[in-house]
């Protein structure tokens, strides 16, 4: 029996601690193209996101650019959204100002071009 990590003087058995999985062939590959990635990033990729439910863009499709500076992990990647360079700065400042009205405009805007 252990008792404070070490077996007692009894009879009964002993127990390792030791893990008794190995890491998957898959869980190593993804591993080691995470450190890959973080050492060399591509220096543009894209990702597609649907909008949440219970959102102002509920349904929606979205595409993003994400842009990996050369800094890249000191500094994250770039999005491409600030208010100042946004595609539509009215928009950003909207969202900035009057959360309420851009939520009620994106929704609109999401049931019209992004479905």
């Amino acid at each position: 029996m252990m008792t404070s990590g070490r077996p007692s003087s009894s009879s009964a058995p002993t127990y390792s601690w030791a893990p008794t999985t190995s890491v998957s062939a898959s869980s190593k590959r993804i591993h080691r193209e995470m450190v890959e990635l973080n050492n060399d990033p591509p220096p543009h990729c894209s990702a597609t996101i649907i909008g949440p439910p219970e959102t102002a863009y509920q349904s929606g499709i979205f595409f993003l650019d994400i842009i990996f500076l050369s800094d890249y992990p000191l500094n994250p990647p770039q999005d491409g959204w600030s208010p100042d360079n946004a595609v539509v700065p009215a928009i950003a400042h909207l969202y900035l100002e009057n959360k309420a009205k851009h939520d009620l405009v994106a929704g609109e805007w999401t049931a019209r071009f992004a479905k």
